[in-house]
């Protein structure tokens, strides 16, 4: 073998390890559930469309509803995410009651993996969920309610309104305490530092959802024009994944969520054809997990961290 080769053979190995964002941490992760929030066919003005949350195995069988966290005729069970350590799972919903002056009221609601509630957050009245993540702690909670950035704990108390300054659509959350979020309708990826008193970096890259490597040496991001990519949190060595994530919204409004797969080495995202797809970073293959009927999109999704037994 040539020295030429030998060299060749490292950049490409190097490429394919970056590309997968794994360090020993994610090789070491277990992919578990996968749980997904699917809209049903029943909408109505004031409450929007119903939907219920279902967690179904990597390999795309045996799905599984949960049960609704508030009113069953009227469940909007959305954006579910998996604590760190595999065992709860959160998830946002609009109750199905009204305040003294009719407005409706949204929680963030943690449940076992059987989807039973064992907390909820302080009520935000008249405000919809439209991001949440988990502390690398899972001790608290962020999310994004009409663009403002709040963090509360995982037994729902002490509500904060943080990163005054911002406003947010998508929310992630890495395991070393760092914030990243797309500005709405679409902007440069922020990243704060881990203390997340200050935004650090103003990516020169222009998203609408987001997600960090189970690592945090990476993000994986929705581009203009429907490409997923990927990027260094240093801004540096940007790839693309795929360009099958489109969404499920024939009018382009409902970009596709993104999840990353716990060992760093997939992605999920959806298509226009009703399907919840894996992605394999190091040879772009992707396979469908789950078809959705016509004209009922599955919305938002996460993976699990197998639980250690």
């Amino acid at each position: 073998m040539t020295r030429a080769t030998l060299w060749v053979l490292v950049l490409f190995s190097s490429v394919l390890l970056t590309l997968a964002g794994a360090d020993s941490a994610e090789a070491r992760a277990r992919n578990g559930l996968i749980a997904y929030s699917q809209e049903t066919s029943y909408c109505e003005e004031l409450f929007g469309c119903n939907s219920r949350v279902w967690t179904v195995r990597p390999s795309g069988q045996k799905k599984r509803k949960l049960p609704c966290a508030t009113e069953p005729r009227r469940c909007r069970d959305i954006v579910p995410v998996f604590a760190p350590g595999g065992m709860r799972l959160a998830t946002a919903t609009k109750a199905a009651r009204f305040t003294e002056d009719a407005r409706t009221e949204d929680l963030v609601a943690v449940r076992d993996l059987a989807g039973r509630v064992l907390a909820t957050a302080s009520p935000l009245v008249d405000e919809e969920v439209a991001a949440l993540a988990w502390s690398g702690d899972a001790k608290r909670l962020a999310f994004t309610s009409f663009g403002r950035i709040y963090v509360v704990r995982a037994d729902g108390t002490d509500r904060r309104w943080v990163l005054r300054r911002y406003r947010a659509e998508d929310l992630a959350w890495s395991r070393e305490g760092r914030l990243a979020w797309t500005p709405p309708r679409g902007g440069r990826l922020r990243v704060t530092n881990r203390a997340r008193s200050r935004v650090v970096r103003k990516l020169r890259v222009t998203a609408t959802r987001v997600a960090w490597s189970p690592g945090g040496r990476r993000l994986a991001y929705l581009a203009p024009g429907k490409v997923v990519r990927t990027i260094g949190v240093d801004g540096r060595s940007r790839h693309t994944v795929t360009r099958r994530c489109t969404g499920q919204s024939e009018s382009d409004i409902i970009d596709t969520d993104i999840a990353w797969s716990p060992d760093g080495r997939q992605l999920l995202c959806t298509t226009r054809k009703e399907q919840l797809i894996a992605v394999d970073l190091q040879t772009r293959r992707t396979r469908v997990l789950v078809r959705a009927p016509a004209s009922i999109p599955i919305t938002s999704f996460d993976w699990q961290r197998a639980p250690r037994r």
